[in-house]
């Protein structure tokens, strides 16, 4: 978990940067190690950039290909995005969740050179299956699963803050590799896995996910089965091999499709064309992955001890917070009712525990530094059900403490991850997710301080605020079609 300085981002920034309703969804990955970013350096490049919202991957179902349809095969003229272009886009991908929120990490600046023995077989030529899992480097196959060994063998490396790093047995961590001399900028982004039975070097991990984009990738060629190619191949191509998308993801020239094999999302190819050429590849494969039974006991016998759920190794969780009796009238006195309890931000991560919610397997017990924040997610029973809150965590206590003892300062709801599952979720003037109406909203809060409305006007957001200079206290929402689906609120720790 990295550590970053106060900060809020509003729906005002997240709509200024183009960015459309369906990425905004709450993400785990955003709970994943790595997910917490430093971003105060970056929001006014952000600003200016116009890179649209990725499609959650997870919206995504299996289509079968059409059989002897082909990819356009015309070579265009190399991409010319920047480095910084590059860097900015996979930080906008790490904002909107789904599993993009590692390419968040800074570009490289240094890398190692180990090798490792461990490379598994890969095949010697592309299979004919679009969910075979595999890709094409520079003429070089590798399917995934893959083991970090054989990346390096095509020549790329971990980088320096990676190289050696241990990974204990049954977890997972986003690294980058790099191609060549860093300072190239030429790299991928890896999703890493142990299921050894003990702890190993990153070195000797295995990869489960690979991010790809053209423009960390010029002057190199990656292509997929049924000859997608990245940095060439066109949403036709793409749709020639796998048919359309269940649930594509479009915004002006911005377009996300993504498709899983037999409905799995754990085996997902994903697909992301800017401007009519394929810009992005993301495959993720871990069906065959299991972590291995010692360690997942073991892991669940930590994560009971360390409260990571609603009970402790002494006993419930216990509310922190005094008891709110019922809503008060007043809509920025940021209340909130959750299944009925009502709560009042700033609150303590315990209220949310004694509410059901926990943190993810292994984050209770992260140390947060005094004055800072991250984001993370809280789970509803299994987190396999995905059923969950997104939640901002501060520390202002006056010395570090661990999540479980920290206090909550915003809040994200959103109506596909929870009030689909039977959840309820209340703000003061009778606003509920997943019920309440653009005029219904518009009369209870009056006119927003900010609003974003999609090209095709089914997707709209507004920022509400107290005061209109008053921009770290805020309720943003998200509508769907005139339908509220996302109920954000971010208040300034005291």
């Amino acid at each position: 978990m990295e550590r970053r300085a106060p900060l809020v981002v509003s729906a005002a920034l997240v709509a200024s940067l183009g960015l459309g309703l369906t990425g905004l969804a709450a993400s785990p990955a955003l709970a994943s190690e790595g997910g917490s970013t430093d971003l105060s350096g970056l929001l006014g490049r952000l600003a200016q950039t116009e890179t649209a919202t990725p499609a959650d991957p997870e919206d995504a179902s299996d289509v079968t290909a059409d059989e002897g349809a082909s990819a356009d095969e015309a070579a265009p003229e190399a991409s010319t995005a920047s480095t910084e272009e590059d860097g900015l886009a996979a930080i906008k991908s790490g904002l909107l969740g789904g599993d993009h929120a590692s390419a968040a990490k800074s570009a490289p600046t240094a890398s190692s050179s180990a090798t490792d023995s461990s490379a598994s077989s890969q095949p010697a030529k592309l299979s004919d299956d679009p969910y075979a899992m595999q890709f094409e480097f520079d003429g070089s196959v590798i399917q995934l699963p893959c083991a970090v060994a054989d990346l390096m063998d095509l020549g790329f490396a971990l980088d320096e803050a990676d190289a050696g790093d241990v990974l204990e047995d049954g977890y997972t961590a986003s690294v980058t590799m790099n191609f060549g001399d860093p300072d190239d900028y030429i790299y991928v982004i890896c999703s890493i896995y142990n299921n050894s039975g003990s702890e190993k070097p990153f070195e000797e991990c295995m990869i489960d996910d690979v991010y790809l984009m053209a423009g960390s990738l010029e002057g190199h060629t990656v292509v997929t089965p049924g000859g997608i190619t990245l940095g060439v191949s066109t949403r036709e191509d793409v749709e020639a091999i796998y048919g359309p998308a269940e649930d594509p993801y479009e915004d002006g020239d911005y377009v996300a499709l993504g498709y899983e094999k037999n409905g799995d999302y754990r085996d997902s190819m994903d697909f992301t064309i800017v401007d009519g050429v394929l810009y992005e590849i993301d495959i993720h494969s871990s069906g065959e992955y299991q972590v291995s039974q010692a360690a997942a006991a073991a892991r669940d016998d930590a994560d009971d001890a360390e409260a990571a759920g609603t009970t402790t190794a002494t006993g419930p969780v216990e509310r922190v917070s005094p008891e709110i009796a019922e809503l008060s009238s007043d809509p920025y006195s940021y209340q909130f009712s959750l299944d009925g309890v009502n709560f009042q931000l700033p609150c303590y991560v315990a209220d949310l525990q004694a509410a059901g919610f926990m943190l993810e397997a292994g984050e209770a017990g992260d140390i947060l530094e005094d004055g800072y924040q991250t984001s993370t997610s809280m789970y509803y029973g299994d987190p396999d059900d995905y059923v969950y809150v997104t939640v901002t965590i501060c520390n202002v206590s006056g010395s570090e403490l661990p999540l479980s003892e920290c206090m909550v300062c915003g809040l994200s709801f959103n109506e596909r991850t929870l009030g689909e599952a039977g959840h309820t979720v209340e703000i003061p003037g009778g606003i509920v997710l997943g019920t309440s109406t653009e005029d219904e909203v518009m009369a209870a809060l009056g006119e927003p301080v900010y609003a974003w409305e999609s090209d095709d006007g089914t997707a709209t957001s507004y920022d509400f605020q107290a005061s209109p200079d008053d921009f770290y206290n805020s309720i943003s929402l998200w509508f769907d079609e005139g339908v509220l689906t996302e109920i954000s609120l971010s208040v300034t720790p005291m």
